[in-house]
């Protein structure tokens, strides 16, 4: 397989490659840019042509053969022996034959095959030009769907290198310094190089390029030589061109004899294989131009192509991708902060809750016996069992029970608002109850009272009659013997007389230690009491906490969940987006490695 065919092929492939790619990424967002480099590159590697200029003076065969390089079916140029070719004509490769003239005021005329001699053809020696429109013309651009054009090929036919017109030299310089390769043209049948060749060669050709790079020389119509010319005399005149040139441009150059009239016979079907003598030298300068082509351009410009569309925007393209799937959304991370936030809270909650809840019960069972210690040391302190204080003792007990109350309510209160203080960063409000306690009445009656007690005088009175009752008998016995008798009798009745008035007592009853133990029974049942009202308080105030927790976390869990539902949601959006783009990344990365082995063909040629 020649270089150029297979250089052609890995052309084609690199193209088929980036078409591919095109279409498989067109889908995503995020290629718009790429896919106009990708396109921008498919354009750049269509465009890369092998742009072949061939320079002769008149009748050296230049349109016979671009005929026979196109390898034509049929004349594309014409080949008549008259000086056709007044005007450059540029061939490039078209699905369907069409023709553009550019003129020297930089118009473009589309014109048919017809009449495109008419633009480009000499008028004199029955050429078909027309003057005005000669004169107008800078050059012609044939298309025609040629698949030696259509592989990359451009071919640039210029009129002869001794054309006297000014205007026209300039123009055919300008694209002998633009292309690829020149072939100069020569002919065996006229010695090969004349003077008036070297003469364009050294004015015009070497002293734009500098060098040899570029120009391959070739000696045409080998097939008019007689046998013993071709034997005896064409190597003589090949090394004598050989020389020749190297003296005038101190390089060496190589020479190739061929027949151009006969390889376009040959590849329109004319003559057989059989019949040629020439062709073999024909494919040798044809396979040494494809070499060349592909050697100093078309590797070159095709690998340059392909790296820099990987280095400067394939990679470029991946590696922007690739931070794509390294950093969520801002939206998945700000609910993921929420969501983060809304667990640490509910965690926060149930700590506190445990935290209230353990103090709760310190802080009761703390209450309750500092209440039942005040209680204690108030009574001992304030209540007085004596009779002196039983007057006051209800209003004492009475008072002292409220202050007692006040004092563990304040303490309670304080206890309970310290607590639910502490869910207030929560929002949450709890009503404080009230706090009364009602305790058993003190019956003073059952344990003190005074009774009134009426009697008569006792019988010292009586004792004292008779003691003068006696008197007055031995004052009478002495007299009356008789009056002994009425004398006690009279005794008696003096004392009957000093007892005849009842006499009343207050007889009191006071029972100290049985009252001291109903104030104890009062004590102990107001410190119960209180206890009680204490448990009731704080069992009311805890199931008010614990209600209100429970709406608490209810809400901040149904919020939770709405916003793990819509964050899976994304999540999973998110997910495939990046399945899609690490696909895509894939994708793109196959891509790259196939670029690369064309790459490292392409430099292997």
């Amino acid at each position: 397989m020649s270089s150029l065919l297979k250089f052609s092929e890995l052309r084609q492939s690199s193209l088929n490659i980036l078409q591919k790619l095109s279409s498989e990424v067109s889908n995503y967002e995020e290629t718009k840019h790429f896919l106009t480099s990708i396109n921008s590159t498919i354009n750049s590697i269509k465009n890369d042509t092998f742009t072949i200029a061939v320079v002769g003076v008149i009748k050296r065969g230049k349109s016979t053969l671009l005929n026979a390089l196109l390898k034509a079916d049929k004349e594309i140029l014409s080949t008549n022996v008259n000086p056709e070719t007044a005007r450059l004509s540029i061939l490039s490769y078209s699905e369907s034959p069409k023709a553009e003239i550019y003129t020297i005021d930089n118009q473009k005329i589309n014109v048919s095959f017809d009449e495109l001699p008419q633009y480009t053809s000499a008028t004199e020696l029955g050429g078909k030009g027309d003057k005005l429109k000669l004169s107008k013309t800078k050059y012609a651009q044939i298309f025609y769907p040629n698949e030696i054009l259509k592989k990359g090929f451009e071919i640039v036919d210029t009129p002869g290198v001794e054309d006297p017109d000014e205007s026209r030299s300039r123009i055919t310089l300008e694209f002998i310094d633009k292309a690829d390769a020149v072939i100069f043209l020569m002919t065996a049948i006229e010695g090969g190089l004349k003077d008036s060749e070297l003469k364009f060669l050294k004015s015009k050709v070497y002293s734009n390029n500098g060098s040899s790079k570029g120009i391959i020389f070739v000696l045409n119509k080998i097939g008019s030589l007689r046998e013993r010319q071709l034997k005896n005399d064409l190597p003589i005149l090949i090394e004598k061109n050989q020389n020749l040139l190297k003296k005038e441009f101190g390089f060496d150059v190589k020479i190739f004899p061929i027949d151009a009239l006969e390889a376009f016979n040959f590849y329109r079907g004319l003559i057989s294989v059989n019949e040629t003598k020439f062709i073999k030298n024909f494919e040798e300068f044809r396979n040494y131009l494809d070499d060349y082509l592909v050697r100093e351009k078309g590797k070159i410009f095709l690998r340059i192509r392909i790296n820099k569309f990987i280095n400067e925007h394939l990679n470029f393209f991946l590696s922007n991708l690739k931070k794509l799937i390294l950093d969520k959304p801002l939206g998945l991370n700000e609910i993921e902060k929420q969501l983060k936030n809304d667990e640490e809270s509910l965690i926060e909650l149930e700590k506190k809750f445990n935290h209230i809840e353990n103090e709760y019960f310190q802080e009761k069972k703390d209450l309750k016996i500092w209440t039942e210690r005040t209680v204690k040391e108030e009574f001992n302190n304030r209540i007085v069992i004596s009779v002196n204080s039983i007057n006051t003792l209800t209003n004492d007990l009475t008072k002292t029970i409220s202050e007692i109350s006040k004092k563990v309510k304040d303490r309670l209160n304080k206890v309970i608002s310290n607590l639910i203080d502490e869910f207030e960063l929560y929002d949450i409000k709890i009503e404080r109850p009230d706090f009364n306690i009602s305790i058993k009445q003190l019956d003073i009656s059952n344990y003190y009272s005074i009774e009134q007690v009426k009697h008569k005088s006792s019988n010292d009175g009586e004792i004292a009659g008779k003691i003068i009752g006696s008197a007055i008998t031995a004052i009478l016995g002495s007299f009356f013997p008789p009056a002994i008798y009425v004398g006690y009798k009279l005794g008696g009745f003096i004392g009957s007389y000093f007892d005849q008035n009842e006499v009343v007592e207050n007889k009191v009853r006071f029972d100290a230690i049985g009252l001291t133990k109903e104030v104890e029974s009062i004590r102990n049942q107001y410190i119960n009491s209180l206890c009680h009202n204490i448990d009731l308080y704080f069992e009311s105030t805890m199931n008010n906490i614990k209600k209100l927790i429970d709406q608490k976390r209810k809400g901040m869990k149904s919020i939770y969940k709405a916003r793990k539902q819509a964050y899976n949601m994304k999540l999973e959006d998110y997910n495939n987006y990046v399945n899609s783009i690490k696909n895509l990344i894939e994708t793109i990365q196959e891509h790259k490695i196939k670029l690369e082995d064309i790459v490292r063909e392409v430099n292997s040629l």
